[in-house]
């Protein structure tokens, strides 16, 4: 999971969910695996804050990230590594494109011994016309590979947007935050049309399972823009990626199932960024809410050995 979505399930069954826009109380929630004093397993290994309690919130600290790039050799070199790449991607790959169905990432191997397939930024079709392993240099392209291809390509695009976002909120380049904007408007105007293997189901993924990974990451870079975004253009991304993304996923995955957990996680992140606090609530107290998850999908802690 991203930090925000890892902090969000730490809180559930501490207390309250709070954010800048909203304060939801806990609801009572069974829980079929019984877990009395969980802050007391194994306290001998927990790290704890320095009010002594286990749980410990994210804290960012830009001005530090700065200060670490400034003056710390290696950390500069990783920084500088890292925004030369995302520069590359931004120039070689301006954009998603929603004629690419996103098919089964682990459907990238060569059908020769089943190895998988060395994936390069060369787009299939119109750069190369083959995939290639180190067991098997030459692999013809089908519609299953080069939509396993369109997968590998959309994670790292996606990842790339947080990238951006992180890097505008460290050096202050404002292109950065007007690119993760681009990116947010693109999807947002396309999802509706955007190229399917399963026709009404998920969007930009094989599964929803995919699709709720990526309204994660849309989320965690929308967040690092969300206070110079126009609230018109905040609206957009609502109404045409977030919403119809979190109404699908609602949908689906309505068991105590590790996918539900992102299911639900990802909803709750979408009602916090946004203030919305029914989406909020139902993505943690509905009847496979977070809680319900946590609380009936999580077994009781057992002894280290």
């Amino acid at each position: 999971m991203t930090r925000f979505a890892a902090l969000l399930c730490a809180l559930l069954l501490a207390g309250p969910v709070v954010s800048s826009r909203l304060v939801v109380a806990p609801a009572v929630v069974p829980q079929s695996f019984p877990k009395p004093a969980p802050e007391e397993w194994e306290a001998a290994v927990k790290l704890r804050a320095a009010d002594g309690s286990v749980f410990r919130a994210a804290r960012e600290d830009w001005e530090g990230a700065r200060r670490l790039v400034a003056e710390d050799r290696e950390w500069r070199a990783w920084a500088d590594a890292r925004r030369a790449a995302l520069d590359a991607w931004i120039v070689r790959h301006p954009s998603d494109r929603a004629e690419w169905p996103g098919g089964r990432p682990h459907g990238f191997v060569s059908p020769k011994d089943s190895s998988t397939l060395t994936w390069t930024d060369a787009i299939p079709g119109e750069e190369t016309d083959h995939f290639f392993s180190p067991s098997d240099p030459r692999v013809p392209l089908t519609p299953e590979n080069t939509a396993s291809w369109y997968a590998g390509f959309r994670d790292r695009h996606v990842n790339k947007l947080h990238d951006a976002a992180v890097f505008y909120r460290l050096t202050g380049h404002e292109p950065y935050a007007e690119w993760v904007a681009g990116q947010l408007d693109y999807y947002a105007a396309n999802l509706h049309r955007w190229a399917t293997l399963q026709p009404g189901g998920p969007r930009l993924c094989y599964e929803n399972l995919g699709d709720a990974v990526l309204l994660s990451k849309f989320v965690a870079s929308a967040r690092l823009i969300f206070d110079i975004a126009p609230a018109d253009r905040r609206q957009a991304w609502l109404d045409g990626l977030f919403m119809p993304t979190v109404e699908r996923l609602d949908r689906t995955w309505l068991v105590i199932q590790n996918h539900s957990v992102w299911h639900r996680a990802s909803a709750a992140q979408v009602g916090l960024l946004f203030g919305d606090e029914p989406l909020l609530r139902r993505a943690l107290d509905g009847e496979f809410g977070l809680r319900a998850q946590l609380g009936q999908g999580v077994t009781s802690e057992l002894p280290l050995v």
